[in-house]
């Protein structure tokens, strides 16, 4: 099987462990640059001359597959650039892989395309109320893929993950803030954190991608991956703390405002499809999860 594969965000959070990972099984990474151009010209070159410099031909049987998982602004949610130029820049990509004849498309979708629902979410959930721009931008990509390579050779999938946790950290991010308060000894001034969430490590998220990739008759489509349980951002945040060793007093819940994101009740990922298909079963619960994050904090932090 050819295994040269054009990648966008692999310096990003789950970008960057599925590179590695993939690497790691033997693939030949070709990452894109998917950043906002001047014209659609502009970006298309771009396109072009990033995978020509890594001595690839343009064509369907030089790269086997495009994994898309970059997207811009994701510190905020509410950002019109969703709408604008992530879509924008998805639907250039995609277009883009269908003149190459590219054999599979795998899209980095989001949980939040769902909406408000409550229970275990299944893929033929209907989504509840959409409020964010960030997951109506991720609905808008899921269903022009789903359009576009309709009746095509091309195979697309869509990775909905529920709430990624692991070692790779955005600064701007409530577990980049708690090491910071942790290290300095400072108090941890939050919302409520009532919110729940179904976390899942990274490590199991990038071997759903792989298995899509090196799976040859699959079902396509949409895929929802989670740990198939939910506990509040107060609990991860509590059990994130006690794994690092911080003093309980220094965690000051309610301080602030609760930032305004999606509305998200009780609800999970029902993981049934991926279970049917790849007989999927998550291997890092949230103990063990949360030690790998912190004992790689410590090893970096005292390198």
């Amino acid at each position: 099987m050819n295994k040269n594969i054009l990648l966008t965000g692999s310096s990003g959070f789950i970008g960057n462990s599925l590179k590695n990972y993939l690497i790691n099984k033997g693939y030949n990474i070709i990452s894109l640059n998917i950043r906002s151009c001047e014209t659609d010209k502009i970006f298309l070159d771009k396109l072009n001359n990033e995978i020509i410099f890594n001595k690839i031909n343009l064509d369907s049987k030089s790269i086997y597959a495009l994994v898309h998982v970059g997207w811009g602004h994701t510190d905020n949610p509410w950002s019109n650039y969703h709408l604008q130029e992530n879509v924008r820049n998805s639907k250039l990509l995609f277009d883009f892989a269908k003149k190459l004849h590219i054999k599979k498309v795998i899209f980095c979708g989001s949980m939040n395309e769902y909406g408000d629902i409550t229970g275990p979410i299944s893929e033929e959930s209907v989504p509840g109320k959409i409020e964010t721009d960030y997951a109506k931008a991720k609905s808008l990509v899921t269903s022009y893929g789903t359009e576009l390579y309709k009746n095509t050779i091309t195979d697309f999938f869509t990775v909905r993950p529920f709430y990624v946790y692991g070692n790779v950290f955005n600064k701007k991010s409530l577990i980049n803030q708690l090491i910071d308060s942790y290290y300095n000894n400072t108090i941890m001034k939050m919302g409520s954190c009532k919110a729940f969430r179904d976390y899942v490590y990274v490590d199991d998220v990038v071997r759903l991608f792989y298995l899509i990739l090196h799976n040859k008759e699959i079902e396509t489509g949409i895929y929802n991956i989670g740990y198939g349980e939910c506990i509040t951002v107060k609990e991860f945040v509590e059990n994130f703390w006690f794994q690092l060793g911080g003093n309980k007093k220094n965690l000051s819940f309610g301080a602030i405002s609760d930032r305004k994101e999606q509305v998200q009740p009780r609800s999970f990922s029902s993981n049934l499809k991926i279970n049917k298909n790849f007989n999927w079963q998550p291997e890092i619960n949230l103990k063990n999860g949360l030690k790998l994050m912190t004992d790689e904090i410590k090893k970096d932090k005292f390198k």
